[in-house]
């Protein structure tokens, strides 16, 4: 008798142990789970968002379209153009103080080239689009 007792309380306990401990693995299974499709959806939204902002500013404002095709010039090693397409941004974002972020980017990226420094001048453009 004490033997059947001692044998179902090892067993329930067995019992209630992998119950608990597998309840614990679902429940960090999940909370990973969120966070990883949190993570997701999060780089899809901002891919999404970049996409929109992109295709967007591309069709709506010139001054993006300029900094756009400066940055695309600068990567084709194109530096009279991609001079030419910053100071188009350039004249386009003066005395607009909502826009002064900007303007000061997209001159960090003309002294840059001047530089010669097409990395920085790169950054710089990506950064004025953003402050836009």
């Amino acid at each position: 008798m004490k033997t059947k007792l001692i044998i179902s309380t090892t067993l329930g306990l067995a019992a209630i142990s992998i119950f608990l401990l597998s309840n614990g693995i679902v429940s960090f299974a999940q909370s990973n789970s969120s966070v990883v499709t949190l993570g997701t959806n999060t780089t899809i939204s901002a891919s999404n968002s970049t996409q929109v902002n992109n295709s967007t500013s591309q069709s709506d404002n010139p001054t993006v379209q300029s900094i756009d095709a400066a940055i695309k010039a600068l990567n084709d090693g194109d530096k009279d153009t991609a001079k030419k397409l910053l100071l188009k941004a350039e004249e386009s974002l003066e005395g607009k103080s909502n826009l002064e972020g900007a303007e000061k980017r997209v001159e960090a990226a003309l002294a840059a080239l001047k530089d010669g420094d097409i990395n920085s001048a790169i950054s710089n453009a990506e950064e004025a689009k953003k402050k836009i």
